[in-house]
């Protein structure tokens, strides 16, 4: 038989190694890890982005559109478009993943639909500013009219018609949220100028 001591030290060692408030660097007992882990997962808040400046005080929803895994946003601007020339707010989308011209013309048209908003974050009142659309270049429906396919790395505009009056609208306006959704093609919106550039070979802008 064991002395009385040996089992007691053997006990207290089991207490130890297993018991959550004694064992070195563990938590004491609450949440369990998982439901901690989702509880701050579940509090982060949706991915937003900050327009250039002049218009810095605005952001919106756009990185939705990444949220296939197909495209990422590269970068912003104000300044004119290469399809049209005209002026806009104008984003850099490269392909991540091949996908073809019909998929992109999906995802594309469910941010088509821009909304300016100024949002009182208190009260959460809201006005909306102006209406317009996401426009992106012509070649991505007639390449899904041919089932074509837009490569890895490949790189295309998105943009919104934006002129210097409308800009300086939303700047007196405080503006400082727009909402891309899905595009509703019954709201008549202006087409932009058809100002067309012909792109240089291997250049799909």
């Amino acid at each position: 038989m064991k002395p009385k001591s040996s089992r007691m030290w053997g006990i207290w060692l089991i207490l130890v190694l297993f018991h959550p408030v004694l064992r070195a660097g563990e938590d004491a007992p609450g949440k369990p890890a998982d439901e901690r882990q989702q509880s701050s997962s579940s509090e982060q808040p949706p991915s937003l982005l900050q327009l250039p400046a002049p218009l810095g005080g605005i952001s919106g929803n756009i990185l939705d559109l990444e949220k296939s895994g197909h495209f990422k946003i590269l970068n912003a601007k104000i300044g004119r478009t290469r399809q049209f020339e005209s002026e806009a707010l104008i984003w850099t989308v490269t392909v991540l993943r091949p996908i073809t011209s019909a998929h992109a013309q999906i995802l594309l048209r469910r941010v088509g639909d821009v909304r300016f908003y100024r949002i009182e974050k208190d009260t959460q009142w809201r006005e909306q500013v102006m209406i317009n659309r996401l426009y992106y270049p012509n070649w991505i429906d007639s390449g899904a009219a041919n089932r074509e396919t837009l490569d890895r790395d490949e790189q295309f505009e998105i943009w919104v018609p934006l002129t210097a009056a409308n800009v300086d609208r939303l700047v007196q306006e405080q503006t400082n949220t727009v909402i891309f959704s899905h595009v509703d093609w019954r709201t008549q919106l202006p087409e932009p100028q058809k100002k067309s550039t012909f792109p240089m070979p291997g250049d799909r802008f």
